[in-house]
């Protein structure tokens, strides 16, 4: 592998990227829920912020 495999593979399995990834996201759906009112927008961005839970508390398992 090269290089920058190693380091993208290294980066991509880390649980904190994931989790500010999935955070990320969260805060885009609710900046679109807070354009246009939708529903489905609010219900989505929870999801994402629970995700984003989700590997966060991974992350702290792994770690110990």
């Amino acid at each position: 592998m090269t290089k920058a495999r190693q380091w993208a593979s290294r980066w991509l399995k880390n649980w904190y990227v994931g989790s500010v990834a999935w955070t990320l996201v969260g805060i885009g759906w609710l900046v679109l829920f807070l354009f246009d009112q939708r529903q489905t927008h609010i219900i989505t961005a929870l999801a994402s912020f629970v995700v984003g839970l989700t590997f966060f508390l991974l992350a702290r398992q792994a770690t110990r």
